[in-house]
């Protein structure tokens, strides 16, 4: 768990130096919200999917796109 939560902090970090210092809030709740999305996820798979969302802001674009039946 604690290799996972490092690597949501270091995925938050790499965001924090695309977007400059400042990390918009409301992109970061829009990451925790998208996930939640997705059921029955483990600690670990809710890591990398927290990861891999804010990572790539086309990977969150995508997933906003979708219908929610089909998260």
């Amino acid at each position: 768990m604690a290799a996972s939560m490092k690597d949501v902090v270091e995925s938050f970090n790499r965001l924090t130096h695309v977007y400059g210092e400042k990390v918009d809030e409301n992109e970061i709740k829009e990451v925790l919200d998208k996930v939640r999305l997705m059921p029955n996820l483990t600690k670990e798979q809710w890591a990398k999917a927290v990861k891999w969302l804010a990572d790539m802001p086309k990977q969150l674009a995508i997933v906003k796109a979708i219908p929610i039946e089909q998260k």
